[in-house]
């Protein structure tokens, strides 16, 4: 179980990196009127990430097909072009504006909450974590996510619906069976369900190369470590001191929503929490600058547009992965 947990560790960062071509230009406009603030927004890089990879993954699963045919260039491409990015961005963040970005109790409270989700599976092995207590739902996971990683939506669609291949002689089911055995019941929903978790899934095991199964447990525990640090800046942001914050932001990524919600295997539920995390700690910021602007709305519009972006794709986001 090591692997799986270096795994998650190499995800939550890859997602960090990502998140912070967009935070940190926003941490810069920010850091000029309310340092304090600025520094708290930078906690919801990883919410940032996840929102853009699941966009990401999304768009070239409609667009390219099964995740195993991208997952490798488009992740490689994408890793490089956010290290570039927000290494020149936090260089030149910290040679304007001054300031710092230290993690301190924030980062404590991420690698506790990563640790709790990580000791059941380092401790007793992978029947800790594996399909809990919601047969039904977990089986959807494992099966559509599977079937975003080996097959296209034409196959799903066609397998659905008993039709045949472009050859007109190999049957769509028997080929989709042959990459996933136990795809074809959850074939017929890949029009009707919202596929942001499991094309998500299907790219991470790809990656991975692991089951999806063995990997539900370490997005769920990637996901609340990224709560964890949107929920740490949310309270910073409504003016908790670093204690109270560290703590609430433990109690929230650990509390009966997502602990819950995890433990019945609603993985878009476990989703969706740092998003909405990160839009309530990022909107005040930009909703004070377009209103307390002295030239009115419009003329600060233009010089939010990083925020509204932000705020764009994190909403763009939550809409993709919840399922239903």
């Amino acid at each position: 179980m090591l692997y799986e947990v270096f795994a998650g560790i190499v995800l939550f960062g890859f997602f960090t990196l990502l998140g912070l071509v967009a935070i940190v230009p926003l941490i810069r406009e920010t850091s000029r009127s309310d340092t304090k603030t600025a520094v708290s927004l930078a906690f919801c890089a990883p919410a940032l990430g996840v929102a853009t990879v699941t966009i990401l993954v999304v768009a070239c699963y409609f667009y390219i097909g099964a995740s195993q045919l991208w997952a490798w260039p488009v992740t490689i491409i994408a890793g490089v072009l956010a290290l570039l990015l927000s290494g020149g961005l936090f260089w030149k963040q910290r040679k304007t504006s001054g300031v710092s970005l230290k993690p301190g109790l924030g980062a404590a409270a991420i690698a506790f909450v990563a640790a709790i989700y990580a000791a059941p599976a380092i401790v007793s092995g992978p029947d800790a974590v594996v399909i809990r207590s919601n047969p039904s739902d977990a089986f959807m996971y494992v099966t559509l996510s599977e079937n975003t990683r080996v097959a296209d939506r034409d196959l799903l669609r066609a397998a659905a619906r008993g039709e045949a291949l472009a050859d007109g002689q190999t049957s769509a089911a028997e080929e989709l069976v042959k990459r996933n055995p136990l795809g074809l019941y959850s074939a017929r929903f890949v029009d009707r369900l919202r596929l942001g978790t499991y094309s998500i899934l299907g790219w991470f095991a790809h990656l991975a190369s692991l089951p999806v199964s063995n990997i539900l447990w370490v997005f769920a525990g990637v996901t609340s470590a990224a709560s964890a640090a949107a929920a740490f800046s949310l309270a910073r942001v409504m003016g908790a001191g670093a204690r109270f914050a560290g703590l609430a932001s433990v109690a929230v990524a650990i509390g009966y929503w997502q602990f819950v919600a995890i433990d019945r295997e609603n993985f878009s539920t476990a989703h969706v929490l740092p998003l909405l995390l990160s839009l309530a700690a990022i909107w005040p910021t930009i909703w004070a600058r377009l209103t307390g602007s002295e030239r009115g709305f419009r003329e600060a519009l233009p010089k939010n547009l990083v925020g509204i972006g932000t705020i764009s794709v994190l909403l763009a986001a939550t809409f993709i992965a919840y399922i239903e």
